[in-house]
């Protein structure tokens, strides 16, 4: 079956891309033919000229190398668009929406839409498209895989709820990633909503190794404190040092959105070789939690606080999670690592059994 995901565009966002490759692959071992829609947002013609000319005159200035690179807004990390093209099997990279014409285009028999935060309007210009509004054949399955609201406070207006509602019946089965999403689905008129994890606690640990570290030796523990942080600031970067010194680590290795010239590969190999690692990210935190590595997990309220909540307090963590970059100081070493794989086989035996239902 040649399935279409439809997912958060494909730029610097480690989490983002990652869940993709993870749902690709689980798809994969169904014995699918999955392929991203690869939308990229925002991105007119008229801007496109307009940063091509700007990359002509880099290249006028003696800036050759920028100018070479070639460009996809969103993607100036290198090891971004490697990952991508290496990893993550996409169909041409299109601008400003979706179009009917894709499901004929790539002969998609489904679409799955998720993980993420696909179903949140404020992260999303074209809102219904992630509620398939551009597939209108009735002979497309169309299933939604873990979609996060993100949030468990209500973000929609009336027109955006009437229209998302009507659109979301013609999906044959719909999943969330958080418990708070079934609320909002019946809210949209969906109350046989399910919930499912995260794809990159359905790949685990096993897949990821597998795929992207080979054969590679078991991993070491290195003595420097890990961190990679969507909103620094001072006191982010006082509290870290403060850490790794009550610690007696050596460093402290931190990336920062959009700054770090990494790539996913060498942002999981930082966090699974790390002594302590702190985040404001989700899916950081995920990976904290599959590699058993001992975490502190700073709360970003704006960036959605229910799947923090939803990921760690099954777990018994929530002393990990904390409101202030200062209050990290307090988290200590002790996880219950035994549990903590525990609870990701369960979930992602539910997972997979929901995946089959409809794939298998």
């Amino acid at each position: 079956m040649n399935i279409g995901i439809v997912t958060q565009p494909l730029i610097v966002n480690y989490g983002g891309l990652l869940q993709n490759f993870a749902l690709q692959e689980v798809l994969k071992s169904l014995g699918h033919n999955p392929v991203t829609l690869d939308y990229m947002s925002g991105l007119t013609g008229f801007t496109y000229v307009y940063k091509q000319m700007r990359r002509a005159v880099s290249y006028l200035l003696g800036r050759w190398p920028e100018f070479l690179y070639p460009y996809k807004e969103g993607r100036s990390n290198r090891e971004i668009i490697a990952f991508i093209e290496k990893y993550i099997s996409t169909t041409h990279t299109f601008w400003g929406g979706y179009s009917s014409s894709l499901v004929d285009r790539y002969a998609l028999d489904a679409i799955v839409v998720g993980s993420d935060q696909v179903w949140r309007p404020m992260y999303n210009r074209h809102l219904y498209d992630m509620y398939l509004d551009f597939c209108r054949s009735e002979k497309v399955l169309k299933i939604a895989y873990g979609a996060s609201f993100a949030t468990s406070e209500w973000e929609y207006n009336a027109r955006q709820a009437k229209k998302c509602s009507k659109l979301l019946k013609g999906f044959r089965a719909v999943s969330v990633r958080e418990p708070s999403g079934l609320d909002l689905l019946r809210r949209l008129g969906r109350d046989d909503g399910r919930v499912v994890a995260d794809p990159t606690i359905l790949l685990g640990r096993r897949g990821f190794d597998k795929i992207l570290f080979g054969d590679e030796s078991p991993v070491a523990c290195r003595d420097y404190l890990g961190a990679y942080v969507l909103d620094p600031g001072e006191e982010c970067r006082r509290a870290l040092e403060d850490k790794k010194n009550s610690l007696g680590l050596e460093s402290v290795m931190i990336y920062e959105l959009g700054k770090a010239d990494v790539g996913p590969v060498q942002w999981i190999d930082t966090i699974r070789h790390a002594s302590f690692f702190v985040t404001d990210s989700f899916h950081g935190t995920i990976f904290c939690l599959l590699y058993h590595v001992p975490f502190a997990t700073v709360i970003n309220e704006t960036r959605g606080a229910a799947r923090f909540r939803s990921l760690l307090e099954p777990l018994g963590l929530e002393k990990n999670l904390v409101h202030r970059f200062e209050d990290i100081k307090d988290v200590g070493c002790d996880v219950d690592w035994n549990n903590v794989d525990r609870y990701f086989a369960a979930r992602r035996a539910e997972s997979l059994a929901f995946l089959r239902e409809y794939f298998g």
